[in-house]
């Protein structure tokens, strides 16, 4: 067992601690992505884009850096579980399409925001974008979710 295992499943309260974390991270990470998904969707268009973007950007990197430490402490501390966990698997891979989605917005997209930035429709690459988004963190919060169950 590596130390990190042992330190975790040795606790009564690390790792349902660490889990808490993990859960808080991610509801913030996926939140904040959830609401600048809607907004390009195509809600409160008053609003400007760059303006929601600016504001939220830093809680979803917190949300994410949360996340991703907590989640690699659960990990280490089951490894072999995971491994074996078709939905841990499938969960992985999903959070891999969402951060490719994610480069494609940010890299095609989001540099033509100045003409959708207010009061305009976002052009269809963008709203396919968020609509894959959403669907993917829903798709991400299932399989998370049922991984203790599977």
């Amino acid at each position: 067992m590596n130390p990190i295992t042992t330190l975790m499943k040795g606790s009564t309260w690390l790792f349902p601690a660490v889990e808490t974390f993990h859960i808080l991270g991610f509801a913030l990470l996926a939140g904040s992505i959830a609401i600048l998904d809607i907004r390009v969707l195509g809600a409160s268009r008053t609003l400007p884009v760059t303006t929601l973007a600016k504001h939220i950007l830093p809680w979803t990197l917190i949300g994410a850096l949360v996340a991703v430490t907590s989640g690699a402490l659960l990990f280490a501390a089951q490894i072999d579980e995971m491994f074996a966990n078709r939905l841990f698997i499938i969960k992985m891979g999903l959070l891999a399409l969402a951060a490719c989605n994610a480069a494609y917005f940010h890299s095609v997209p989001w540099t033509r925001v100045s003409g959708w930035d207010t009061n305009t429709p976002a052009p269809t690459d963008a709203r396919v974008s968020a609509a894959i988004s959403l669907l993917l963190w829903i798709s991400i919060i299932f399989c998370g979710r049922f991984i203790a169950y599977v």
